[in-house]
C-alpha cells in the first residue's frame, strides 16, 4: 500500500464502524487512532471535574445545545494539533458531528473525509439492541431513525471525499473496501 499521510476522517452514522474500523486501519497503517467520541468524554471529564462512562452520558448531562458546544471544541483541540508528517492519522467522528456545523468548521479542509455507508435497517437493529438514544423520538424510533438517516446521508455524501459501501461486508472486507478507496 501507497504511504497514506495527513488526518484521515471516518464518518458514518451510528453503529457504521468508525471506531473499530479505524482502529484497525491505524494498526494496519502504524497510524495514530483517534476517536472524537473519547475526546469528548476527556473534555467533559476535565471541565466537570467528574467521569462518565459514554458520550449518551454527556448529552444527558449537557443536553443538545452543551453537547454541540463540547464536541466542536473536541474537533478544534484535534484540528489545532498537526499530524506527524511521516504517517497518517485516523478519526473516528461522532455520528452527529456532520450536523454541527461549528464542529464542521473546524474539521473541513483539514483531512479526507471518507463515508462508511452501511445499510439503514441493519443501523436500526444496532442502536435499537443498545437501547433507544435521546436523539431518537422514543414514540417513534424507527420513524425518526429513517428521517435522520436520510437527512444525514445527504450531508456525508456532500461533504465526503469518498463514499465506501460497506453493506454486506466483514470486517475485514471493510477494512480491505477503505484501503483501496485511499489507494485511490
Amino acid at each position: 500500500m501507497t504511504a497514506v499521510k495527513g488526518r484521515i476522517y471516518l464518518m458514518g452514522i451510528k453503529h457504521s464502524g468508525k471506531s473499530t474500523l479505524g482502529a484497525m486501519l491505524a494498526r494496519r497503517l502504524g497510524s495514530k487512532f483517534i476517536d472524537l467520541d473519547e475526546a469528548i468524554l476527556a473534555l467533559f471529564s476535565r471541565s466537570h471535574h467528574g467521569l462518565v462512562t459514554s458520550v449518551r452520558d454527556v448529552y444527558h448531562a449537557l443536553g443538545a445545545e452543551g453537547f454541540h458546544r463540547i464536541e466542536a471544541e473536541a474537533a478544534r483541540a484535534l484540528t489545532t494539533t498537526p499530524p506527524a508528517a511521516e504517517t497518517a492519522q485516523i478519526v473516528a467522528l461522532g455520528g452527529g458531528t456532520i450536523e454541527n456545523e461549528t464542529a464542521w468548521a473546524h474539521l473541513s479542509g483539514s483531512g479526507v473525509f471518507l463515508y462508511l455507508l452501511q445499510d439503514e435497517t441493519a443501523l436500526y437493529r444496532r442502536i435499537a439492541a443498545a437501547g433507544i438514544p435521546p436523539f431518537l423520538d422514543s414514540a417513534d424510533p424507527r420513524g425518526s431513525f429513517h428521517t435522520l438517516f436520510v437527512r444525514r446521508d445527504r450531508l456525508y455524501r456532500q461533504r465526503a471525499d469518498c463514499v465506501v459501501d460497506l453493506r454486506e461486508r466483514t470486517p475485514g472486507e471493510s477494512l480491505a473496501a477503505i484501503i483501496e478507496a485511499l489507494e485511490r
